[in-house]
C-alpha cells in the first residue's frame, strides 16, 4: 500500500543487472531480470556525450514472467572514447522506465604507428591496414602549421620520411 491508501503496483521489470564492458572491438551489453509483468520490449539506447540519447535497437520482452531473463546486445560500431548505454523498458500499454547508465570506455587502435619517438634523421610510419587509394602524410608543427606531406601510394603498408631539415620539436 502506498501513502494514499491505495495499492502499489509492483515493478513491471525487476532489473537484476545491466553490465556493459569491451568484447572483441564491440561493446557487448548484458542484463537479466528475476521478473517481468507485461514487458513488450526493450529500446537500447545509446550516447557519446551521456545527454543525447538515440535508439539502437529492441529486444523483445518477455510479457509476464516470473522466470529470470537474460538479455544479450552487442553494439558493433562503439565510438573510440566513452560510450554510454541505458534500457528503455517498454510495457505493452506504453509506460517506459529507464535504467542506470552504463559508461564503457573503448579504445580503439591506432590505425597507424610511428616510431622512434625522438627522431633527428628520419621517421618510419607502419600503416596497420593497407589504402585502396593514395594518402597524403602531414607533418604539423606546434602551432598547427603543415611543414612537410608525403603522398603515399595505394597498398603500402610502411613510409619513411626524412626528417633531418625541419626544425626541432
Amino acid at each position: 500500500v502506498n501513502c494514499n491508501g491505495t495499492l502499489a503496483s509492483p515493478a513491471p521489470v525487476e532489473l537484476i543487472s545491466f553490465t556493459g564492458k569491451e568484447v572483441n572491438k564491440n561493446v557487448q551489453l548484458n542484463w537479466k531480470t528475476s521478473s517481468e509483468i507485461d514487458n513488450d520490449f526493450f529500446s537500447i539506447e545509446y550516447s557519446t556525450n551521456g545527454r543525447d540519447y538515440k535508439e539502437l535497437d529492441q529486444l523483445k520482452g518477455a510479457g509476464t514472467t516470473n522466470l529470470e531473463q537474460n538479455y544479450t546486445y552487442t553494439h558493433k560500431t562503439p565510438a573510440s572514447g566513452l560510450n554510454y548505454y541505458r534500457l528503455k523498458q517498454v510495457d505493452f500499454d506504453g509506460r517506459f522506465e529507464y535504467s542506470d547508465v552504463q559508461v564503457v570506455e573503448f579504445k580503439k587502435d591506432s590505425p597507424i604507428s610511428i616510431f622512434p619517438s625522438q627522431a633527428y634523421n628520419s621517421i618510419t610510419i607502419d600503416i596497420k591496414e593497407a589504402t585502396t587509394d593514395e594518402s597524403v602524410i602531414g607533418i604539423y608543427d606546434v602551432m598547427g602549421q603543415l611543414v612537410m606531406s608525403k603522398v603515399i601510394g595505394e597498398a603500402t603498408t610502411r613510409s619513411e620520411l626524412n626528417i633531418a631539415d625541419l626544425a626541432k620539436g
